[in-house]
């Protein structure tokens, strides 16, 4: 039995209550979930100023609870870790989170400008989990901070046995699959579809971006999914097609 406290941060709306393998599968390693946050993902005002009060609030909440030897594990929340790792390194620097499967790409953020300065800041309080060596030395170059606050891991959880297990089949049904988030190339997918339009092309993704593709072509398809949906979409097309929008490389 690990005696591990985890306070778990998950933005991601395509996860409910009953439907969360993160959740169980450290359960089932033992450690002791004391607490999931949820904040919701939407584009509107009011939803912008919820998520912020929920940042505040799990801040606040955060310090008020946690110790230096529990985990705080942000999944797929990369806006809220720096959030919090922000919020800790002016209130509470004992505190740590830990980001897991960060894809933000730090070059964006111009050297010696105010959004470099407070990223950096935020990283000061955050571990963080990349997908490889390359994009973990830009890190380091980039924000300018030691090597133990980036490590190079694969999303493996989205492979999880947990999930790849919920594929019932892998007949090939002769469509184009697309899918994900992070820095996809919706335009390009669009500009795609309208070139084969007698093809069929299934997009699985969340809500903000299928948002992004309320004006595609008749024949794409989109779905808001959960990574069971999502990988057994996959599973059944003829040819994957995931443009990006730049050289950094996602998570998914």
């Amino acid at each position: 039995m690990n005696s591990k406290n985890i306070y778990l941060y998950n933005a991601n709306q395509s996860f409910s209550r009953t439907d969360r393998y993160l959740y169980d599968v450290l359960k089932a390693e033992g450690f002791n979930i004391k607490k999931t946050f949820y904040v919701r993902s939407g584009g509107g005002q009011n939803d912008r100023l919820h998520r912020l009060l929920r940042r505040i609030y799990s801040a606040i909440y955060l310090i008020l609870h946690a110790n230096t030897h529990d985990i705080i594990l942000c999944w797929d929340s990369h806006g809220e870790a720096r959030f919090l790792g922000l919020f800790f390194s002016f209130f509470d620097k004992r505190l740590k989170v830990i980001s897991y499967n960060c894809s933000h790409d730090p070059r964006r953020w111009k050297k010696g400008s105010l959004k470099w300065k407070l990223n950096r800041q935020a990283f000061k309080n955050i571990i963080c989990t990349i997908s490889s060596e390359a994009q973990r030395q830009k890190c380091i170059q980039t924000l300018e901070l030691p090597e133990w606050h980036f490590h190079v891991l694969q999303d493996s959880l989205k492979n999880h046995p947990s999930v790849l297990d919920t594929i019932t089949h892998r007949i090939d049904k002769g469509y184009i699959f697309s899918g994900g988030g992070a820095g996809r190339d919706w335009n390009t997918l669009m500009e795609t579809a309208k070139l084969l339009p007698q093809y069929i092309f299934k997009v699985a993704t969340n809500a903000t971006n299928a948002d992004m593709l309320k004006d595609a072509p008749k024949n794409v398809e989109v779905y808001c999914y959960r990574y069971h949906e999502f990988n057994q979409l996959a599973a059944n097309s003829s040819l994957c097609f995931i443009p990006l929008t730049g050289s950094w490389q996602g998570g998914g």
